[in-house]
């Protein structure tokens, strides 16, 4: 083909991604196949854990993929100094749709060498009872009065709980290994916000934009402030990043369409919509759920503004003490299994980001490169929300684009601005440790 001809064809192409963004009803006729959710797409990196401590293989910074049956334990070791917070999170992946139990899901705990308990989590698929990715962090923070300070080797494990009468394929496990820079030395903690806004100054009146949701956090799209579109199919959790910066506060609301038709009257799930909301290092922040029968319904959630001194206050809820760290935030909203009685799929996120007034706004004086770590916001992060898609390389245009599905009817479209906003950012299960 000569050079002419190349040229055309990518002409055409570049029109027809036009096209297709402009007219999103065009693009949600190829729309996910109900009958069968896409696979996840996990850390390219493979690593094998060891059911024996002492053969645990050493994890660098970064993320990584592995697999757990049930019942089993894995072991992972993690090399650590004595000024840096680290950050190890592990997610499980069941089949969606899979049989679980409320109390299935995965333990995970990091321990030093001396067999001292630095943080330990067991995330479940809780009262939902559905099979969609579950998992969290543990922290290892640097600090007066506090466990695990020492430069060492410490171990990560991974430990799957599992009913008997749940599903025992193996699953998918995915593994992040963040480390936070420390303070340079005799530079303060930044001071603590004051009193913040619990609701957003106003509503959104954009139009909707097409966006199509990751199946995980690694191909999650990135989106900003506005209004976006996608389909959801009952089993499915779809994610999508926000960047959120130092003293800015996040809101976002997931309306659920109504059915465009409901084909058994009887149809209800209880806790059939769910939002989740996750921080930079995969720590679970708070999440909203709900019942769905086939009537519009909404999951909305807001947060404090990104504070440093968060994780030093005692006194706050923990999902005041997550809103730690600048950089990307996750979104994962959810819809149950029981849902499939109902014809629909409509979807529309609602994302505001505000700074607020009384929160410190510059980054804390870091003794290296914080952003770089994946503490941070870059202009190609920003450059990635305002176009919905996966962000790439180093570069503001070096993003790699996401088919845009968003296919609502005009029999299911939904009244979009947040005026009705409800601020229920629920704390997690009780009995969590003290700030970390």
């Amino acid at each position: 083909m000569g050079k002419g001809a190349r040229g055309w064809v990518a002409a055409v192409c570049a029109l027809a991604a036009v096209g297709a963004a402009q007219f999103p009803a065009v693009a949600a006729e190829d729309g996910p196949d109900p009958d069968r959710l896409p696979p996840y797409e996990l850390a390219d990196t493979v690593v094998r854990g060891t059911r024996a401590s002492t053969d645990a293989p050493a994890l660098e910074p970064g993320s990584y993929r592995d697999t757990i049956a049930p019942g089993q334990k894995k072991y992972y070791a993690v090399d650590l100094d004595s000024t840096s917070d680290a950050y190890v999170a592990a997610f499980a992946f069941p089949e969606p749709r899979s049989t679980v139990a409320h109390s299935d899901g995965i333990m995970v705990e990091l321990e030093s060498a001396d067999d001292t308990t630095c943080f330990d989590e067991q995330p479940t698929f809780d009262s939902d009872g559905a099979a969609r990715p579950v998992g969290d962090y543990v922290v290892r923070r640097i600090g007066p009065d506090l466990d695990c300070q020492r430069a060492d080797r410490y171990l990560f494990s991974v430990e799957r709980i599992s009913d008997e009468e749940s599903d025992q394929a193996v699953w998918p496990l995915e593994l992040s290994f963040m480390v936070e820079p420390g303070l340079e030395k005799g530079e303060p903690v930044p001071d603590a916000p004051g009193k913040w806004a619990a609701t957003p100054p106003a509503g959104l009146t954009q139009d909707r934009r097409p966006v199509r949701g990751g199946t995980g956090f690694e191909d999650a799209p990135a989106i900003g402030q506005g209004v976006w579109g996608d389909r959801i199919l009952p089993g499915q959790t779809l994610f999508y990043r926000v960047p959120v910066e130092w003293g800015e506060q996040l809101f976002a609301e997931a309306r659920f369409a109504n059915a465009d038709q409901v084909t058994d009257d009887r149809g209800y799930a209880s806790e059939g919509i769910r939002m989740e909301l996750f921080n930079p290092a995969r720590g679970l922040v708070s999440w909203e759920e709900g019942p769905y029968a086939g009537e519009k319904e909404v999951a909305a959630l807001g947060t404090a503004p990104v504070s440093y001194a968060h994780r030093d206050d005692a006194d706050a809820d923990y999902e005041v003490q997550s809103m730690r760290m600048s950089g990307w935030y996750y979104l994962a909203v959810s819809l149950h299994p029981e849902t499939a009685d109902f014809v629909s799929g409509g979807v529309s996120l609602n994302v505001l980001v505000r700074l607020e007034e009384s929160a410190e706004a510059e980054e804390p004086p870091y003794d290296g490169d914080a952003t770089a770590a994946g503490f941070g916001v870059t202009d190609a992060d920003r450059a990635a929300a305002r176009r919905g898609v996966v962000p790439g390389g180093a570069g503001a245009d070096d993003v790699r684009p996401v088919l845009a599905v968003a296919g609502l009817g005009t029999g299911s479209a939904l009244v979009l601005g947040l005026a009705g906003w409800t601020l229920i950012a629920r704390r997690r299960a009780a009995g969590r440790p003290g700030p970390a």
